[in-house]
């Protein structure tokens, strides 16, 4: 121990005479000087703590002790921690893990510990016999009946109390008044304004006649707006543009000039082709109904959304919660659709395009909408859209689907009506020609649904 001292002071003198000799300046090097001394009494500590374990070793050779066997009775030594007890007391292995082939007839039967370990001095109450493995865990109970004999699954998991508990059914009513003919529809064009749109914006002006002409023949009160799938830069979405656009696209406007109102959507259609190719169509629709819902949303119209792309949508969110924060304008969720005119052919992504439609194929067959070929005819896709869409006219939404469309009751103005059909496809009330409610009646539609 003397030796270890002298050394220390030792090296402690040559690092201050080393250190004595630099320029003030370079003093700053004592962290280096301190670092030293640390680790120097660290190994120090450790070689006072080896030659300590040397000297323990060496005292148990002397007394005959074997340190594998340093007491069985010890309970650290087999306290269930290990094998028998804690380990697989029925928490861990009751009949799933250790069958009686774990630890119950090889690891504490005497094999393993042959009578020492595990025969009653150690063990006989505490470890393995009462508490730990007999009836909980391993000793040939692992599958027997403590597993899943009513420990396990006895009627809290599979019996009937888990998984066959009846719903609970509520009664649920949605309220609409008849405005003229039919339900106003509201349609907001999302259009990629991506570098490779511009044949399909061409195609979509010209085959636009396609579109309208069941909007005029039914008469149907409809409003128009149109956005882009990059709305992250102003020049492309400029609020003065967008409310220019709804201001021309109205049924008060093809009313008034068909030809002028044709041209009109012909000219703002065409949106460009300078946008960000990282396209956004569903949080695109997101934010212009956070931004018009109250200037333009009619809350009891319809809300047909029309994306028009291209490439796979890549907004952040899930769709389900884009869908949400567009409903939420709504009065009664049901009153959004969703239409999508994609690239169904070309599926392989390059490293600047990503391909695919599938998230606005979820939209649409989330809200009763469906999916058209972008590389398809023009004029028969937007012939069978705007068809699809002006039959919405006629038809009352249900915020919720039935439990059992055979109990709906549907009333108009207090009185049981039973003109009318359920369109589960739609989940709508759709009335039979002749039958739908006059301008301004009240209609009420009750169903059970599941809580």
């Amino acid at each position: 121990m003397k030796t270890k001292g002298l050394t220390k002071v030792l090296i402690m003198g040559l690092a201050l005479t080393v250190f004595t000799g630099c320029q003030e300046e370079e003093f700053y090097e004592k962290e280096y000087f301190d670092g030293a001394i640390e680790e120097f009494e660290r190994k120090q500590k450790t070689i006072e703590e080896d030659d300590l374990a040397e000297q323990i070793v060496d005292e148990e050779d002397d007394q005959g002790i074997n340190p594998g066997d340093s007491d069985s009775d010890d309970p650290r030594d087999d306290d269930g921690s290990g094998d028998n007890g804690s380990g697989d007391d029925g928490s861990g292995d009751n009949g799933s893990g250790d069958d009686g082939s774990g630890d119950n007839g090889s690891g504490d039967d005497g094999s393993g510990d042959d009578g020492s370990g595990d025969d009653g001095s150690g063990d006989n109450g505490s470890g393995d016999n009462g508490s730990g493995d007999n009836g909980s865990g391993d000793n040939g109970s692992g599958d027997d009946g403590s597993g899943d004999d009513g420990s396990g699954d006895d009627g809290s998991g599979d019996d009937g109390s888990g998984d066959d508990t009846d719903p609970v059914i509520i009664e649920k009513s949605d309220t609409f008044t008849q405005r003229g003919e039919s339900v106003p529809v509201d349609i907001l064009w999302v259009v990629d304004n991506s570098g490779s749109m511009e044949d399909e914006q061409n195609a979509l002006a010209h085959n636009f006649n396609a579109f309208i002409k069941d909007f005029a023949s039914k008469n149907i009160d409809f409003q128009m707006a149109i956005t882009v799938t990059d709305r992250n830069r102003r020049k492309y979405a400029k609020r003065s543009d967008e409310l220019e656009i709804m201001s021309d696209l109205t049924k008060a406007k093809m009313d008034a000039n068909k030809d002028r109102f044709i041209s009109d959507f012909k000219k703002h259609i065409k949106v460009g082709i300078r946008g960000y190719g990282l396209e956004k169509g569903l949080k695109a629709s997101e934010v212009f109904s956070d931004i018009y819902a109250n200037h333009w949303f009619r809350e009891d119209a319809y809300l047909a959304i029309v994306y028009v792309t291209d490439e796979r949508d890549q907004s952040e969110k899930s769709v389900a919660n884009h869908l949400k924060q567009i409903a939420k304008w709504k009065k009664n969720a049901g009153l959004v659709k969703a239409y999508s005119i994609v690239d169904m052919d070309n599926l392989v992504s390059t490293r600047y395009i990503l391909k695919g439609y599938d998230r606005y194929k979820e939209m649409s067959d989330r809200t009763g909408g469906y999916v058209a070929n972008i590389n398809d005819d023009f004029h028969t896709t937007l012939s069978g859209m705007g068809n699809n869409i002006a039959n919405l006219s006629d038809q009352f939404p249900l915020s919720s689907t039935p439990w059992d469309a055979n109990e709906i009751v549907v009333k108009v103005n207090g009185i049981e009506s039973v003109e009318w059909e359920y369109d589960a496809n739609q989940n709508a009330i759709k009335f039979f020609p002749g039958a739908v409610p006059a301008d301004g009646s009240s209609i009420e539609v009750i169903y059970d649904i599941e809580e």
